[in-house]
């Protein structure tokens, strides 16, 4: 069922315990000179809004609309990316959340397409469960298929040739004549610029800026993006979110009856 599309009347009567409430989440922010500002939102409400109608049948699902604003500082060099504080981002999605648990609905999936919003949803996460009980998955949607992307990449970072191959299949406009990016290396051997590289690795350390890695705002070769790549990724992550969205709807919710008061 989709939120925005139903009367109260219809939501109170579709709420259950096995109601999932699976809400997209992405930015506004720069995404290179190939790819438009709301690729992260745009490639996350894609994602949901094609797993809620692949379960229809066979779980209780509850689209939300999506948030298209994220924690995005270290994009804001670059023109037109709009940046929430990762103060005000936790406090939007947790009333978000909370919204819910006071109707009733238990199961949150809060599906992020953006990777500054991650560490902020950790938070989330833990402080909903907590406070309400309910159960809080965070869901990125990289890591639905980091073999996927392993094996046909073997790299990710900010609009390289994996994410955009994924945001071509997923139908946001890609202008690829226009793309153009870099891989920077550091000199400090842990330090990969590469979310799936090998071995020990610490990401984005002390990154900043993202300009002082890439002047185009692309970290990473997008002329590389491959549409029949990227349609076993999406295919690989549509089908392990249908699964998960599943079993989490059948699931039993693990109340801690002894749940600790939250602090103010």
């Amino acid at each position: 069922m989709i939120l925005s599309e139903s009367t109260w009347k219809d939501i109170s009567q579709f709420a259950d315990p096995n109601v999932v409430a699976l809400v997209p989440l992405g930015a506004t922010e720069q995404h290179g000179l190939h790819l438009p500002l709301n690729t992260d939102y745009f490639n996350s409400v894609e994602f949901a809004r094609r797993a809620e109608a692949r379960t229809r049948n066979s779980a209780k699902i509850l689209l939300l609309q999506g948030l298209p604003y994220g924690v995005s500082s270290t994009h804001m060099a670059f023109t037109g990316t709009i940046s929430l504080t990762a103060e005000t981002y936790i406090r939007v999605v947790r009333e978000i959340c909370k919204s819910l648990t006071v109707h009733g609905i238990k199961k949150i999936v809060l599906f992020n397409g953006h990777v500054g919003n991650s560490a902020p949803l950790s938070i989330v996460c833990t402080e909903i469960s907590l406070e309400t009980g309910a159960e809080v998955l965070l869901v990125n949607w990289w890591d639905l298929c980091p073999d996927s992307i392993k094996q046909n990449f073997g790299f990710m970072f900010h609009t390289c040739e994996a994410e955009s191959s994924v945001s071509l299949v997923l139908g946001q406009s890609v202008y690829s004549e226009k793309a153009s990016g870099q891989k920077p290396i550091s000199s400090i051997e842990l330090i990969k610029f590469n979310m799936f590289s090998d071995g020990a690795k610490i990401r984005q350390a002390s990154v900043g800026s993202l300009n002082r890695l890439s002047s185009t705002g692309t970290v990473g070769s997008p002329k590389k993006m491959d549409q029949k790549k990227g349609e076993v990724i999406v295919n690989i992550a549509l089908e392990r979110l249908v699964q998960l969205l599943v079993e989490f709807s059948h699931s039993p919710i693990l109340v801690d009856a002894k749940r600790p008061k939250p602090l103010d």
